[in-house]
């Protein structure tokens, strides 16, 4: 079990074509004329005529993971919703999964088809069920989608100065989640001993669960990882993907499987949804209906942007990639009373301020900053250094170029000012980690930071709102990457402080939090924002790319969400920050008290 929970804290053949419809009746009735039969060609499923067709599969970025692009997927349409062959399915996407594992872990039976790519030697072994006769999917464990023999070969080490000490799980939770296809809409197939799933909900299980996802078009699947994504590598296809859609125009019954499929969605994988949704996604956005149900594109669009930003209030739902320019909310269509408690509208505020407060208090600092230098404040026995984010160089990039990587890699970047404070202000005695414009990343960053500042294990504890279990990871940081995780290597030299704002969301959140619960550092500034869960992308059939938060949350010893942010122990005036020599006046006098 250890590789799949190691894997959790990482972040990620050749198939045949559906083989038993080369043997499907080809009949004479009158052909749609939405299908063209230069590509697509009859079937019959239990004695009706549907269309099938092939695609290729293209992963976007070579080297991602081993996968051989070219693999053909046969694509079959059933009342306008695509399926696939499971086992196909399964084949084309190993590297991302170790395929054989469920192919050798697969019971069928007249009912169903059950994998426990684990195997069955733990008592509750991760395990998803494929019941066709009722129409359900039914798990244990989200991990069951991501099984592999040494986690997604995404070209990065996650886990690099990491040592995994233990992993326990304190409460292994009860709870099943049962997902009925037939109440969104969906169904599955057993054909001539082969299992036809929806295509749109197995990228779901099994890409969204590994920050993967396909987008599928008339001819071709192409595969991107996340990271890419929120690094501005979206894949280069543009107009020129879209315009082969699956979709050739958007009509009410394309709209209606798109509103069910978010529905699916959010009812079974929201890590708000207790909260938020209790009574489901089709009772709470009775209000967006028409808008997410309209044809034109531009009109849903601004309503995902609508429904995401100011319903939910949740920075981590997004817009990632649409079809069309990303839309985005206006906020100064609102009143400040409307607005002033939305998360991702203090976001944009307090950024704004805090940037041309430092542009214009330190512009030479700024612009360093702007480019990755390594930059760091100081006044007496006071530094600050400023981490915006928790980002993770290439495998490659560290090899061969170690003393730039901090350009691309958080934990470098601090490693290596810290050097720099040891040899040019030897009489720093206060650290000030300033994650004020910091809004998250890699949680394995915060843990290697953390791990910076005390020799204790760090604990990451975490809970799962879909299965209801609880339990954490124990880690060991190498601080000074020397390869010796038994040094007792962090600067506990230094007082550690961290800088919070409204910005801090997400994994900076958690670190600052964290950082608190244990007395690890003071926080000073101003309260955080929050941001328990991970992100959990996901792609709509219309081809927009959705981000939510996933049902996996950090939370304190005593299971309490993070959610509310970091208290701060020091309040400081916006105006105060980046200037080390008010912070550290600041400091000194709540000292004294």
């Amino acid at each position: 079990m250890n590789k799949k929970i190691k894997k959790l804290l990482s972040l990620i053949f050749i198939t045949t074509p559906i083989t038993t419809l080369a043997s499907c009746s080809f009949t004479n009735s009158s052909i749609n004329k939405k299908y063209d039969l230069n590509t697509y060609y009859e079937v019959q499923i239990n004695d009706k005529n549907y269309y099938a067709h092939q695609v290729k599969f293209k992963n976007y970025e070579e080297g991602q993971f081993k996968i051989v692009d070219g693999t053909n997927l046969s694509i079959i349409d059933i009342e306008d919703i695509q399926y696939v062959n499971l086992n196909d399915f399964l084949k084309m996407i190993n590297g991302l999964i170790y395929t054989d594992v469920y192919l050798k872990n697969l019971e069928k039976t007249d009912e169903y088809w059950q994998f426990t790519p684990y195997g069955k030697d733990e008592k509750d072994y991760p395990y998803v069920k494929f019941n066709f006769k009722d129409a359900t999917i039914e798990f244990n464990d989200n991990s069951v989608f991501g099984a592999s023999i040494n986690g997604v070969d995404s070209g990065t080490d996650y886990n690099k100065n990491i040592n995994f000490v233990k992993t326990e799980v304190v409460r292994k939770g009860d709870k099943v989640t049962k997902i009925q296809l037939r109440n969104y809409g969906f169904d599955m197939f057993e054909y001539q001993k082969e299992l036809l799933v929806p295509y749109d909900v197995l990228n779901l299980l099994f890409g969204s669960n590994n920050y993967y996802n396909l987008y599928l078009n008339k001819d071709q699947i192409v595969g991107n990882f996340l990271p890419n994504i929120l690094g501005g590598k979206n894949v280069p296809w543009g107009e020129k993907f879209y315009s082969k859609n699956r979709y050739t125009i958007e009509t009410p019954r394309t709209r209606e499987i798109n509103y069910n499929f978010m529905a699916l969605v959010f009812d079974n994988f929201y890590g708000f949804k207790d909260l938020k949704m209790p009574n489901g996604f089709k009772s709470y956005t009775k209000n967006n209906y028409d808008a997410l149900m309209d044809t034109n594109p531009d009109l849903y669009l601004q309503e995902y942007a609508k429904l995401f930003t100011i319903d939910l209030n949740d920075p981590h739902a997004q817009i990632f990639t649409s079809i069309g320019v990303k839309p985005r909310v206006d906020f100064s269509k609102y009143q400040e009373n409307q607005i002033m408690n939305n998360k991702s509208y203090n976001i944009g505020k307090y950024y704004r301020v805090l940037d041309r407060h430092l542009s214009q208090l330190n512009p030479e600092f700024y612009l360093k900053d702007r480019e990755n230098q390594i930059n760091i404040m100081h006044y007496n026995d006071l530094a600050i250094i400023k981490v915006n984010n928790f980002v993770v160089a290439s495998r490659e990039m560290i090899k061969n170029n170690k003393e730039q990587a901090y350009e691309y890699d958080t934990f470098y970047r601090v490693l290596n000012s810290i050097r720099k404070i040891q040899k040019d202000y030897k009489e720093v005695k206060n650290i000030v980690l300033d994650l004020s414009t910091n809004t998250g990343g890699h949680v394995v960053q915060a843990l290697k930071l953390l791990g910076m500042m005390t020799n204790d294990n760090i604990k990451e504890y975490q809970i799962d709102t879909i299965t209801n279990s609880f339990g954490y990871k124990e880690v060991k940081v190498d601080s000074d990457d020397d390869g010796d995780f038994n040094d007792n290597d962090a600067f506990t030299q230094y007082n550690w402080y961290i800088m919070t704002s409204p910005i801090t969301f997400s994994a900076a959140n958690f670190m600052a939090t964290y950082a608190k619960d244990n007395n690890i550092a003071k926080i000073i500034g101003n309260r955080s924002s929050g941001g328990t869960f991970s992100v959990f992308p996901f792609v709509l059939p219309d081809g927009t790319t959705l981000g939510i938060s996933s049902n996996a949350g950090f939370t304190f010893k005593n299971e309490k969400l993070v959610e509310d942010g970091a208290e701060v122990d020091i309040w400081i005036n916006y105006e105060d920050y980046y200037n080390p020599e008010k912070i550290g006046k600041i400091i000194q006098n709540q000292k004294r008290r």
